[in-house]
């Protein structure tokens, strides 16, 4: 008989080897649980950060839009937003038009990082643009009032406001600035060619800024007017907010006075 330490295992008496040892079917079970509660752990996490991901994404895509609105706003003669998101890309044939307005196509700006179509409004000097969010749906709430207000009416929405207000008061301003000039270079072209008294008749060759063409008003032989409509581009003859330029000379022909413009 070999002794202890010969280096023979001992054989069972069923002349097999013995099985290694496994996990019981208790341990399975067990095993299978946790790994069930996990994956259900994983899933609204995976989904939550997928929503997170696609709403920061959705927000810069809608400060791209709201400059492009911005932008097509200050450029479009009379000034106007858009009647689609898709005229930020293609010209709708609007005078004015310098796009495109967003770094996209079509399809683009038109959809969310979620696939969903934007909800876009626009009324006056003011514009509107919301996304339904996760939950792909835009509350009414969110857009139907003018002028529309920051807050969303479902807390999934995401909303941009656009008002054209203070480019439109900013557009006016030059266009004041620019037709004052324009009326200063009509009295002088008057001037030049009637250095004695005011001319019976004149036709400027010049419009204004608005592209309204400047008018001349004789009071007398020594006294008239060079107008523009102005900002509200109506004829207020020479009065009321219209822009004008007042021409003198002097009765003994001995030079002219100097506009006064308005």
């Amino acid at each position: 008989m070999p002794g202890v330490g010969s280096g023979t295992r001992p054989v069972p008496r069923s002349g097999r080897a013995a099985a290694p040892p496994g996990f019981t079917l208790i341990e399975i079970i067990i095993a299978i649980a946790v790994i069930s509660i996990m994956a259900g752990m994983m899933v609204p996490l995976s989904v939550h950060l997928i929503d997170q991901r696609n709403a920061e994404a959705t927000k810069e895509e809608m400060a791209e839009i709201k400059d492009g609105l911005l932008h097509y706003f200050e450029d479009v003669s009379p000034n106007a937003f858009p009647s689609a998101l898709a005229d930020l890309v293609s010209d709708p044939g609007v005078t004015g038009w310098n796009g495109p307005y967003f770094p996209g196509t079509a399809s683009q700006v038109q959809t969310d990082a979620w696939g969903t179509d934007y909800v876009y409004k626009q009324s006056g000097n003011y514009a509107i643009v919301v996304s339904g969010g996760s939950d792909k749906q835009v509350a009414a709430g969110s857009w139907d009032d003018f002028p529309p207000s920051d807050t969303a009416a479902d807390a999934s929405d995401l909303v941009v406001n656009v008002n054209g207000n203070l480019i439109a008061g900013k557009v006016t301003e030059e266009k004041i600035d620019q037709t004052k000039e324009i009326l200063k270079l009509v009295a002088g072209e008057i001037y030049a060619a009637n250095p004695d008294s005011a001319p019976s008749s004149y036709t400027p060759s010049l419009s204004d800024a608005w592209g309204n063409p400047i008018q001349y008003n004789r009071k007398n032989a020594y006294s008239a007017q060079v107008c523009s409509y102005g900002a509200d581009q109506s004829d207020d003859f020479c009065a009321g907010d219209d822009l004008y330029v007042a021409l003198l000379w002097q009765p003994s022909g001995g030079g002219s006075g100097k506009g006064k413009k308005k």
